[in-house]
């Protein structure tokens, strides 16, 4: 930087110089691996750099507010305002309230829920009935099609007469595994519903075990990996079991 500036600086790049005589009337933004002044600034200097130096020759008449390496001042080098560093900040997300959060998931599961059981009420007390048989066999179809989906997906879509295929291979991996989390929940509002009443056996399909369901469904993931682990594999009781019944062609 060369001249006299009338206003604001901003300026960037690998090597950033204000040389000597050089004035920027008002404040200058400056960026860049290396960063050198040896001229006048009226305003504040705002400096991000790997390196920052103020030679002999710099005058900063406003702030200094360094990011990322201090600055080194040359004897000579003069700022008539404050010096503010700050080091390299890490930027944080606002996580939030937790229970907020497990009220949210809680009713976005407990929609679903509900809307299984409006609609297919049939279909889903029979997913819940078959996944109590088999439950190995149930586990091993919902691992290996979630495996396998991708790639064979990814196979069929290169060909035209394939990608149909493939379409229709990811839309009803997408709706089983939807519907499997939703009577996953269910699953566990049935069990624990009926443990604390024996009622609970003559109304399966109650909204007092998709509630109970869906707060414990969220609940158990807030417990980091174990729960979520725990999850998936109830999840992946449900998807197996809901894969073999579309393939068997029952809904």
């Amino acid at each position: 930087i060369v001249g006299e500036v009338a206003e604001d600086l901003f300026a960037a790049g690998q090597q950033v110089d204000v040389i000597e005589g050089a004035t920027v009337g008002q404040d200058a933004y400056l960026a860049g691996e290396i960063i050198t002044i040896n001229g006048t600034i009226s305003g504040t200097l705002r400096a991000a750099g790997s390196t920052i130096t103020l030679g002999e020759h710099a005058v900063i008449e406003g702030d200094l507010i360094s990011y990322g390496s201090k600055p080194t001042l040359a004897e000579g080098a003069t700022v008539l305002g404050s010096q503010e560093h700050r080091a390299d900040q890490k930027v944080t997300r606002h996580e939030g309230n937790p229970l907020s959060g497990w009220v949210r998931a809680t009713l976005t599961t407990l929609i679903v829920v509900l809307l299984i059981t409006l609609l297919m009420p049939k279909t889903a007390q029979m997913l819940l009935e078959q996944v109590k048989e088999n439950r190995a066999r149930n586990v091993i179809t919902g691992a290996v099609w979630l495996l396998l989906v991708i790639p064979v997906g990814l196979i069929l879509a290169v060909t035209i007469i394939g990608l149909p295929i493939a379409l229709t291979l990811v839309g009803v991996t997408v709706v089983a595994y939807i519907l499997a989390t939703g009577l996953a929940a269910l699953f566990i509002g049935q069990w624990v519903y009926a443990k604390l009443s024996p009622e609970a056996a003559k109304q399966p399909l109650s909204w007092i075990a998709a509630v109970i369901g869906a707060a414990i469904y969220q609940g158990i993931q807030m417990f980091g990996f174990p729960g979520a682990l725990a999850i998936l594999i109830i999840v992946l009781f449900m998807f197996g079991t809901v894969i073999q019944t579309i393939w068997r062609s029952r809904i």
